[in-house]
Protein backbone atom coordinates (compact mmCIF):
# COMPACT_ATOMS: atom_id res chain seq x y z
CA UNK A 1 0.00 0.00 0.00
CA UNK A 2 1.41 3.69 -1.28
CA UNK A 3 2.25 5.81 1.45
CA UNK A 4 -0.40 8.40 1.62
CA UNK A 5 0.74 12.44 0.89
CA UNK A 6 -0.30 15.63 0.79
CA UNK A 7 -0.72 16.64 -3.34
CA UNK A 8 -0.71 19.88 -4.92
CA UNK A 9 -1.13 20.59 -8.57
CA UNK A 10 1.46 23.18 -10.10
CA UNK A 11 2.00 25.02 -12.82
CA UNK A 12 4.75 27.96 -12.12
CA UNK A 13 1.90 30.21 -11.61
CA UNK A 14 1.75 32.88 -9.00
CA UNK A 15 -1.65 30.96 -7.86
CA UNK A 16 -0.14 27.51 -7.85
CA UNK A 17 3.02 28.91 -5.80
CA UNK A 18 0.07 30.35 -3.06
CA UNK A 19 -1.02 26.61 -3.52
CA UNK A 20 2.22 25.46 -2.74
CA UNK A 21 2.89 27.19 0.14
CA UNK A 22 -0.23 26.23 1.71
CA UNK A 23 0.44 22.64 0.82
CA UNK A 24 4.06 22.12 2.16
CA UNK A 25 2.84 23.36 5.56
CA UNK A 26 -0.45 21.47 5.36
CA UNK A 27 2.04 18.65 4.87
CA UNK A 28 4.07 19.07 7.69
CA UNK A 29 1.50 19.88 10.00
CA UNK A 30 0.63 16.29 8.92
CA UNK A 31 3.73 15.00 8.57
CA UNK A 32 3.17 13.22 5.12
CA UNK A 33 5.31 13.57 2.06
CA UNK A 34 4.43 16.39 -0.12
CA UNK A 35 3.97 15.88 -3.99
CA UNK A 36 3.91 18.05 -6.63
CA UNK A 37 2.51 17.44 -9.57
CA UNK A 38 2.83 19.02 -12.89
CA UNK A 39 0.39 17.67 -15.84
CA UNK A 40 2.01 18.22 -18.69
CA UNK A 41 -0.20 16.65 -21.83
CA UNK A 42 2.14 15.47 -24.94
CA UNK A 43 1.37 18.08 -27.64
CA UNK A 44 -0.09 17.18 -30.51
CA UNK A 45 3.14 16.01 -33.18
CA UNK A 46 4.69 18.99 -35.45
CA UNK A 47 4.09 17.05 -38.49
CA UNK A 48 0.84 15.36 -38.98
CA UNK A 49 2.09 12.38 -40.43
CA UNK A 50 4.44 11.84 -37.67
CA UNK A 51 2.57 9.27 -35.42
CA UNK A 52 4.17 9.71 -31.96
CA UNK A 53 6.96 11.46 -30.65
CA UNK A 54 9.96 8.86 -29.89
CA UNK A 55 11.47 8.76 -26.04
CA UNK A 56 14.34 11.51 -27.26
CA UNK A 57 11.62 14.03 -28.63
CA UNK A 58 9.80 13.34 -25.40
CA UNK A 59 12.74 14.05 -23.25
CA UNK A 60 13.43 17.10 -24.82
CA UNK A 61 9.68 18.01 -24.75
CA UNK A 62 10.10 17.84 -20.86
CA UNK A 63 13.42 19.16 -19.76
CA UNK A 64 11.95 22.44 -18.92
CA UNK A 65 9.32 20.88 -16.88
CA UNK A 66 11.67 18.89 -14.93
CA UNK A 67 14.17 21.42 -14.53
CA UNK A 68 11.40 23.48 -13.08
CA UNK A 69 10.25 20.94 -10.75
CA UNK A 70 13.40 20.36 -9.23
CA UNK A 71 13.55 24.59 -8.57
CA UNK A 72 10.36 23.54 -6.92
CA UNK A 73 11.97 20.64 -4.68
CA UNK A 74 14.47 22.87 -3.91
CA UNK A 75 12.85 26.10 -2.70
CA UNK A 76 10.57 23.78 -0.65
CA UNK A 77 13.03 22.32 1.06
CA UNK A 78 14.35 25.92 2.16
CA UNK A 79 11.35 26.32 4.08
CA UNK A 80 10.62 22.69 5.01
CA UNK A 81 13.65 21.21 5.47
CA UNK A 82 12.85 18.24 6.83
CA UNK A 83 10.04 17.60 4.66
CA UNK A 84 9.63 14.71 2.01
CA UNK A 85 9.15 16.05 -1.51
CA UNK A 86 8.32 14.03 -4.07
CA UNK A 87 7.83 15.98 -7.66
CA UNK A 88 5.86 14.15 -10.26
CA UNK A 89 5.38 15.12 -13.94
CA UNK A 90 2.57 13.38 -15.75
CA UNK A 91 1.61 13.46 -19.67
CA UNK A 92 -2.21 12.74 -18.63
CA UNK A 93 -4.60 15.34 -19.01
CA UNK A 94 -4.80 18.54 -15.36
CA UNK A 95 -7.54 16.42 -13.86
CA UNK A 96 -6.89 12.87 -14.87
CA UNK A 97 -3.64 13.50 -13.17
CA UNK A 98 -4.91 14.82 -10.25
CA UNK A 99 -7.98 12.40 -9.70
CA UNK A 100 -5.81 9.62 -10.28
CA UNK A 101 -2.93 10.67 -8.00
CA UNK A 102 -5.74 11.86 -4.88
CA UNK A 103 -6.24 8.12 -4.85
CA UNK A 104 -3.01 8.20 -2.09
CA UNK A 105 -3.53 11.49 -1.23
CA UNK A 106 -5.45 12.42 2.00
CA UNK A 107 -6.10 16.15 0.34
CA UNK A 108 -5.84 17.68 -2.90
CA UNK A 109 -4.79 21.56 -3.47
CA UNK A 110 -5.03 23.64 -5.96
CA UNK A 111 -4.45 27.30 -6.61
CA UNK A 112 -7.94 29.39 -7.66
CA UNK A 113 -6.52 30.43 -11.23
CA UNK A 114 -4.24 27.84 -13.19
CA UNK A 115 -1.51 28.65 -15.99
CA UNK A 116 0.47 26.72 -18.21
CA UNK A 117 0.29 22.84 -17.41
CA UNK A 118 -3.13 23.40 -15.69
CA UNK A 119 -4.23 26.86 -17.21
CA UNK A 120 -7.84 24.68 -17.35
CA UNK A 121 -8.28 24.73 -13.32
CA UNK A 122 -9.80 27.66 -13.39
CA UNK A 123 -12.90 27.30 -10.37
CA UNK A 124 -16.06 26.11 -11.79
CA UNK A 125 -14.68 23.86 -14.45
CA UNK A 126 -11.65 21.23 -14.25
CA UNK A 127 -11.36 22.36 -9.96
CA UNK A 128 -15.34 21.70 -9.71
CA UNK A 129 -14.34 17.84 -11.87
CA UNK A 130 -11.63 17.45 -9.76
CA UNK A 131 -13.80 17.96 -6.17
CA UNK A 132 -16.59 16.19 -8.20
CA UNK A 133 -14.64 13.43 -8.91
CA UNK A 134 -11.89 13.37 -6.89
CA UNK A 135 -11.28 10.45 -3.83
CA UNK A 136 -10.05 12.83 -1.16
CA UNK A 137 -10.92 16.60 -0.42
CA UNK A 138 -10.19 19.24 -2.46
CA UNK A 139 -9.03 22.14 -1.19
CA UNK A 140 -8.70 25.44 -3.42
CA UNK A 141 -6.64 28.31 -2.45
CA UNK A 142 -7.29 32.27 -3.45
CA UNK A 143 -4.83 34.03 -5.14
CA UNK A 144 -2.30 36.76 -3.15
CA UNK A 145 -5.12 39.67 -4.01
CA UNK A 146 -7.06 37.80 -1.24
CA UNK A 147 -4.48 37.70 1.41
CA UNK A 148 -5.81 41.46 3.25
CA UNK A 149 -8.95 40.62 4.28
CA UNK A 150 -8.04 39.84 8.08
CA UNK A 151 -10.89 41.11 9.80
CA UNK A 152 -14.00 39.56 10.01
CA UNK A 153 -16.38 37.93 12.97
CA UNK A 154 -14.90 34.03 12.25
CA UNK A 155 -10.96 35.78 11.42
CA UNK A 156 -9.11 32.96 12.20
CA UNK A 157 -11.27 30.23 12.67
CA UNK A 158 -12.53 27.28 10.42
CA UNK A 159 -15.61 27.37 9.37
CA UNK A 160 -17.91 24.61 8.25
CA UNK A 161 -21.53 24.88 6.54
CA UNK A 162 -23.76 22.34 7.96
CA UNK A 163 -26.86 21.10 5.86
CA UNK A 164 -27.72 18.33 8.53
CA UNK A 165 -25.92 15.59 10.49
CA UNK A 166 -25.74 12.60 7.56
CA UNK A 167 -25.62 15.18 4.83
CA UNK A 168 -22.55 17.53 6.55
CA UNK A 169 -20.69 14.37 8.34
CA UNK A 170 -17.44 14.56 5.98
CA UNK A 171 -17.10 17.98 6.11
CA UNK A 172 -17.78 18.43 9.92
CA UNK A 173 -14.76 15.79 10.11
CA UNK A 174 -12.35 17.48 8.06
CA UNK A 175 -13.20 20.86 9.78
CA UNK A 176 -12.76 19.70 13.45
CA UNK A 177 -9.13 18.08 12.14
CA UNK A 178 -8.42 20.37 10.51
CA UNK A 179 -8.94 23.00 13.60
CA UNK A 180 -7.30 20.43 15.98
CA UNK A 181 -3.48 20.59 12.97
CA UNK A 182 -3.91 24.38 13.27
CA UNK A 183 -4.70 24.91 17.08
CA UNK A 184 -8.14 27.25 16.29
CA UNK A 185 -11.61 26.99 16.66
CA UNK A 186 -14.50 25.76 14.01
CA UNK A 187 -17.09 28.02 13.91
CA UNK A 188 -20.19 25.48 12.40
CA UNK A 189 -22.54 27.79 10.36
CA UNK A 190 -26.25 26.73 9.43
CA UNK A 191 -27.72 28.90 6.98
CA UNK A 192 -31.48 28.00 5.97
CA UNK A 193 -34.19 29.32 4.14
CA UNK A 194 -38.32 29.83 4.70
CA UNK A 195 -39.57 29.79 1.07
CA UNK A 196 -42.84 31.03 2.49
CA UNK A 197 -41.75 34.09 4.67
CA UNK A 198 -38.84 35.15 1.54
CA UNK A 199 -41.40 34.80 -1.14
CA UNK A 200 -42.78 37.86 -2.58
CA UNK A 201 -46.05 38.72 -0.77
CA UNK A 202 -45.26 36.03 1.92
CA UNK A 203 -45.32 37.04 5.80
CA UNK A 204 -41.88 38.23 5.31
CA UNK A 205 -42.84 40.97 2.61
CA UNK A 206 -39.96 43.61 2.49
CA UNK A 207 -39.02 43.28 6.41
CA UNK A 208 -35.27 42.87 7.48
CA UNK A 209 -34.42 39.48 8.11
CA UNK A 210 -33.40 40.12 11.88
CA UNK A 211 -37.54 40.76 12.09
CA UNK A 212 -38.43 37.94 10.49
CA UNK A 213 -36.62 35.44 12.64
CA UNK A 214 -38.28 36.68 15.46
CA UNK A 215 -41.75 36.04 13.56
CA UNK A 216 -41.03 32.44 13.32
CA UNK A 217 -39.34 31.24 16.81
CA UNK A 218 -40.59 27.24 16.23
CA UNK A 219 -38.65 26.84 12.78
CA UNK A 220 -35.54 29.03 14.30
CA UNK A 221 -35.89 26.62 17.12
CA UNK A 222 -35.93 23.74 14.87
CA UNK A 223 -33.14 24.98 12.94
CA UNK A 224 -30.86 25.49 16.09
CA UNK A 225 -32.06 21.56 16.85
CA UNK A 226 -30.29 20.68 13.87
CA UNK A 227 -27.70 22.22 14.32
CA UNK A 228 -27.06 20.74 17.83
CA UNK A 229 -27.28 17.07 16.36
CA UNK A 230 -25.04 16.97 13.98
CA UNK A 231 -22.36 18.69 16.31
CA UNK A 232 -23.16 15.51 18.41
CA UNK A 233 -20.08 14.13 19.96
CA UNK A 234 -17.37 16.96 18.47
CA UNK A 235 -16.90 18.51 21.95
CA UNK A 236 -15.59 15.17 23.11
CA UNK A 237 -13.73 14.14 20.56
CA UNK A 238 -11.93 17.31 20.03
CA UNK A 239 -12.18 19.17 23.59
CA UNK A 240 -8.76 21.58 22.72
CA UNK A 241 -10.95 23.42 19.96
CA UNK A 242 -13.62 26.00 20.19
CA UNK A 243 -16.93 25.32 19.18
CA UNK A 244 -18.88 28.70 17.39
CA UNK A 245 -22.12 27.90 16.23
CA UNK A 246 -24.47 29.85 14.39
CA UNK A 247 -27.71 29.40 12.55
CA UNK A 248 -28.49 32.45 10.51
CA UNK A 249 -31.60 33.07 8.14
CA UNK A 250 -29.77 33.11 4.87
CA UNK A 251 -28.78 31.83 1.47
CA UNK A 252 -26.22 29.65 2.28
CA UNK A 253 -23.74 30.57 -0.28
CA UNK A 254 -24.02 34.07 1.04
CA UNK A 255 -23.57 33.17 4.81
CA UNK A 256 -20.34 30.76 4.09
CA UNK A 257 -18.70 33.64 1.78
CA UNK A 258 -19.27 36.34 4.70
CA UNK A 259 -18.45 34.14 6.81
CA UNK A 260 -15.00 33.46 4.98
CA UNK A 261 -13.48 37.01 5.29
CA UNK A 262 -10.20 36.50 7.59
CA UNK A 263 -11.11 32.40 8.15
CA UNK A 264 -8.42 29.85 8.10
CA UNK A 265 -10.54 27.71 5.76
CA UNK A 266 -14.41 27.49 4.45
CA UNK A 267 -15.73 23.36 4.23
CA UNK A 268 -18.33 23.02 2.28
CA UNK A 269 -19.89 19.53 1.67
CA UNK A 270 -19.96 17.71 -1.69
CA UNK A 271 -23.07 14.82 -2.10
CA UNK A 272 -20.84 12.70 -4.70
CA UNK A 273 -19.88 12.29 -8.39
CA UNK A 274 -21.32 12.28 -11.51
CA UNK A 275 -23.32 14.64 -13.40
CA UNK A 276 -25.88 15.46 -11.09
CA UNK A 277 -23.86 16.00 -8.10
CA UNK A 278 -21.62 18.17 -9.86
CA UNK A 279 -24.99 20.39 -10.44
CA UNK A 280 -25.66 20.08 -6.76
CA UNK A 281 -21.65 20.81 -5.40
CA UNK A 282 -22.27 24.22 -8.37
CA UNK A 283 -25.28 25.37 -6.15
CA UNK A 284 -23.67 26.25 -3.00
CA UNK A 285 -20.05 25.46 -3.22
CA UNK A 286 -19.64 26.92 -6.71
CA UNK A 287 -20.29 30.40 -5.60
CA UNK A 288 -18.13 30.06 -2.41
CA UNK A 289 -14.72 28.46 -4.37
CA UNK A 290 -15.20 31.72 -6.26
CA UNK A 291 -15.75 34.25 -3.94
CA UNK A 292 -14.34 33.00 -0.75
CA UNK A 293 -11.78 35.12 0.91
CA UNK A 294 -10.49 32.17 2.64
CA UNK A 295 -8.71 28.31 1.08
CA UNK A 296 -12.28 26.84 0.55
CA UNK A 297 -12.13 22.70 0.88
CA UNK A 298 -14.91 20.74 -0.99
CA UNK A 299 -15.53 17.47 0.99
CA UNK A 300 -17.10 14.31 -0.50
CA UNK A 301 -19.08 11.75 2.42
CA UNK A 302 -16.92 8.41 2.61
CA UNK A 303 -17.70 5.74 0.00
CA UNK A 304 -18.01 2.39 0.59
Amino acid sequence: MKQLSVLVGYDGSTSSKTALDWAASEASRRHLPLKVLYADPVPLPLNSMQVEYTSEQLEKLHKVDADLLDEVSRTVKQDHPDLEVDVVLSTLLPTEALVDHGRTSVVVVLGRRGAGGLAGLAVGSKALQVATHGHCPTVVIPGPDGDGDTGGLEHGRVVVGVESADASGAALSFAFEEAALLGVGVTAVHAWEAPFFDAPGGKGGGVPRAVLQADMPDEVSAEQNLLERALVGYADKYPDVDIRKVVVHQRPSDALVAASVGACMVVVGSRGRGSVAARILGSVSYRVLHQAHSPVAVVRPATG
